[in-house]
């Protein structure tokens, strides 16, 4: 199925993907750290990637080399690559795509339990018999902008973005987030009305999953300070990896940045935290806009170029492209 994009569409659909990469590369050097540490970080590294060794120096545990994405991206390209491939995007075939797309290219980023559930089982049958999809945290969400250019028909969208949290993130609050970053994927790249709208947008098609998020969606871009959007505990800790937070922290962040997608990837990343599911989407949503023109050649050219790098991400991001136009 082929959805119909008006004549003030984008032109950079192909760099969805490329984008979605880059900003959760970006934000994994930054991932779990602080808002102070990560200020103090990006004063000195500036717009270049960096190792987060094991028991690193600023906190680092995955063992994440310098230009290489993490989950967000690898199952980004699994929600693409079903879309590609099914006329019906259906819950069953991304739980075959998300182990298909982890055991060819296995990768650090993961959750570090859903990471060790990924390496014990060897089909997408497999996980649908074991999984316990109970989880309010941000994994459907990060994976959910490629869904807002899967139709040009909102209820639509939101079925399908709801279906994407149904096979790790079943809750109220997951399946929210989930079709809060679709929905605002698709109010901005289908062009629906003016940012002042979008959190409004994005709220009432949650109304009737999660009346908790959808009031969090509605606010976020209003609020007073930004620790508002972070942990409720300790906001120097930054976003935690929560669905409605998350999601919340991408609405703010477009809402306020989405003209200057520069100081837009700049802001997610200060937020602290779960800093690379915030920026994946974000820089996802404004590279499909505005091209990468605007991102900084360090971080254009520091992306992992291997089988599944680069090179990949734009082929099959043109695929989608085309499925899309």
């Amino acid at each position: 199925m082929k959805i119909f994009i008006g004549e003030k569409m984008t032109d950079h659909l192909d760099k969805m993907l490329v984008g979605i990469a880059i900003g959760d590369a970006y934000g994994a050097c930054y991932e779990m750290l602080t808002q102070k540490q990560v200020a103090r970080l990006f004063k000195s590294k500036g717009w270049n990637y960096f190792d987060r060794p094991i028991g690193g120096q600023y906190g680092g545990w995955e063992g994440i080399s310098a230009g290489q994405y993490t989950d967000d991206t690898q199952m980004s390209i699994a929600v693409v690559e079903t879309i590609l491939r099914l006329p019906k995007y259906l819950p069953n075939a991304l739980a075959f795509a998300f182990v298909e797309c982890y055991k060819r290219d296995r990768r650090n980023g993961y959750a570090r339990r859903f990471q060790e559930f990924l390496d014990s089982i060897d089909s997408g049958a497999e996980l649908l018999e074991k999984i316990k999809p109970h989880s309010e945290r941000n994994g459907a969400c990060m994976r959910a902008v490629p869904i807002g250019l899967y139709s040009e028909y909102i209820p639509v969208v939101k079925t399908v973005a709801a279906n994407n949290a149904l096979v790790t993130h079943n809750t109220p609050k997951g399946i929210a987030s989930s079709v809060c970053v679709a929905a605002a994927s698709y109010y901005i790249l289908q062009q629906k009305g003016c940012m002042d709208d979008l959190s409004v947008f994005c709220a009432d098609l949650v109304q009737d999953i999660c009346t908790e998020s959808a009031e969090h969606f509605d606010s976020a871009p209003w609020v007073s300070s930004t620790d508002e959007l972070c942990h409720p505990k300790d906001p120097n800790k930054g976003i935690p990896c929560d669905g409605m937070r998350t999601a919340g922290a991408v609405l703010h962040i477009l809402h306020h940045y989405s003209t200057d997608p520069l100081e837009a990837l700049k802001q997610s990343i200060l937020l602290g935290g779960d800093t690379d599911s915030v920026a994946s989407p974000v820089v996802g949503i404004l590279s499909a806009k505005y091209g990468l023109d605007w991102i900084p050649t360090e971080l254009k050219q520091g992306l992992e170029d291997g089988p599944y790098g680069y090179s990949f991400l734009l082929k099959k991001g043109k695929e989608f492209a085309e499925r899309s136009l």
